[in-house]
């Protein structure tokens, strides 16, 4: 399918600001350009075929002054802090945000959606994991940017560098000695647990060792104690764990204790984020820190600044950072 002319693509083709084209288009009364400027606007639309949305205009001007942030669940404690960036950024523009969740299995979000559809907020931030078949029915009506997720043709998303974050745990275990690790993921149908799973293998690549199991575990801590007893039970020579999440990490160590697993003796375990209770848990839980707040900071910013039909696919690069504390130590034997 050919890519769909863009407000970028005419403004290039004519020479002109995006913003000349936006108000052209919207045969803006209050846009002052010679006649010339406008006609070879015009010229540009038509030459490409550019088909304006109405409903996808850019968020300069506001019509309620509230955004809304679709989240998977208010559970996970790395939400809050994405949350905080993001709120942060929208009160210095002057802009409260509406924060609702998903659960694709019973529907529980189509009160919310619902608001969103009828023009309650602006535009959306989305963070649940939806599909390409959802993002056409749910979101056609207002502006919307994806964080910390991508599906295969949305092409509008801001992420994190989860790759390289999994790299940077998995190859601490390395360097400690490990050759046995495991690594549970987040549940693989989301682009983000992808990511992780590839740093992950990468860094055993680089070493020619071969994985250990890789679960696809919610990032839960129910989650995360389920998931130590199918690690253990797929491979109990295991002596490491890579983590796609706090909150999963947390359960791993309650699990641990349980079965009376010492941590690091007998399991090192590190996991992806950093949040205040990681250094408070038993041990203090080894991370790799990652740029939440200002994820959330870029993405109202994204939202707020680049027009609603463009392409944007942005990488947060860093800072990354490792954090060490007591729960990751060499190993006790080798398997």
């Amino acid at each position: 399918m050919p890519k769909r002319p863009t407000l970028a693509d005419v403004a290039a083709l004519a020479k002109v600001d995006r913003t000349v084209v936006s108000k052209v288009v919207s045969e803006d009364p209050n846009l002052r350009v010679r006649d010339e400027t406008r006609e070879r606007v015009k010229r540009a639309v038509k030459e490409l075929g550019y088909r304006p949305n109405s409903l996808a205009r850019s968020l300069r001007i506001s019509r309620t002054g509230t955004l809304g942030v679709i989240l998977p669940s208010f559970s996970n404690p790395i939400w809050a802090t994405m949350l905080e960036g993001a709120e942060a950024e929208a009160q210095r523009r002057g802009y409260v945000l509406l924060a609702g969740t998903v659960d694709r299995t019973t529907n529980a979000s189509s009160r919310f959606l619902e608001l969103a559809r009828t023009g309650a907020v602006d535009g959306v931030l989305v963070a649940a994991a939806l599909t390409d078949e959802d993002l056409p029915t749910m979101y056609s009506q207002l502006p919307w940017l994806l964080v910390n997720r991508r599906t295969v043709s949305s092409h509008r998303h801001v992420l994190l560098d989860d790759e390289r974050a999994a790299l940077i745990a998995t190859d601490h275990l390395l360097q400690l000695g490990h050759t046995r690790i495991a690594h549970l993921s987040g549940p693989l149908e989301v682009d983000s647990a992808q990511r992780r799973k590839r740093g992950f293998l990468r860094a055993l690549q680089a070493y020619d060792l071969e994985p250990g199991p890789i679960v696809d575990a919610s990032n839960t801590f129910e989650g995360g104690q389920r998931a130590l007893t199918q690690v253990l039970t797929e491979d109990p020579t295991i002596t490491a764990l890579a983590v796609g999440n706090v909150a999963a990490a947390t359960g791993v160590l309650a699990a641990a204790a349980q079965r009376g697993i010492r941590i690091p003796d007998d399991l090192s375990v590190i996991a992806i984020h950093d949040i205040d209770i990681a250094a408070a848990l038993n041990p203090p839980l080894t991370t790799v820190r990652m740029p939440l707040a200002e994820l959330g900071a870029q993405a109202i910013s994204l939202l707020l600044d680049r027009p609603a039909d463009e392409a944007i696919e942005e990488v947060i690069s860093g800072p990354l950072e490792l954090v060490k504390r007591f729960s990751t130590a060499p190993p006790r034997r080798n398997s």
